[in-house]
């Protein structure tokens, strides 16, 4: 019962302090919203991999709203990335986070995977 007045009255100053560096409460929306982007931008660079080895290891041209709805993504706003297709393997996707920052995702300028080369079986018993 003690930790949680204690944790109620650590909450509450920190709401009526303004939460010091931090920026009060409109940096505490924004650290959450900067978070939610990062967040959206991991499930979309996995969503683009897996695009990638399931569609005979082709990368989408672009990224649009019906192609999100395809990979099973429905509520990420893509005013918030920038997607570029390098080469046929290779993509960048950079998510716009406040205060002009940006974040490349985790596969972002990496050679992904080539299609495996299929060779034919030597069966000669």
């Amino acid at each position: 019962m003690l930790i949680r007045i204690i944790l109620a009255l650590v909450i509450a100053c920190m709401f009526i302090g303004g939460l010091g560096a931090a920026g009060g409460i409109t940096g505490l929306k924004t650290a959450i919203a900067d978070k939610q982007i990062v967040s959206n931008s991991a499930m979309l660079d996995k969503a683009i991999v897996n695009w990638y080895t399931s569609h005979d290891y082709e990368l989408p041209e672009s990224l649009s709203k019906d192609m999100l709805d395809i990979m099973g993504l429905y509520d990420i706003d893509l005013s918030k990335f920038t997607y570029t297709k390098l080469s046929d393997n290779k993509f960048r996707l950079v998510a716009k986070l406040s205060g002009k920052k940006t974040e490349a995702s985790v596969n972002s300028d990496r050679d992904l995977p080539l299609k495996p080369v299929e060779t034919p079986s030597s069966s000669g018993s």
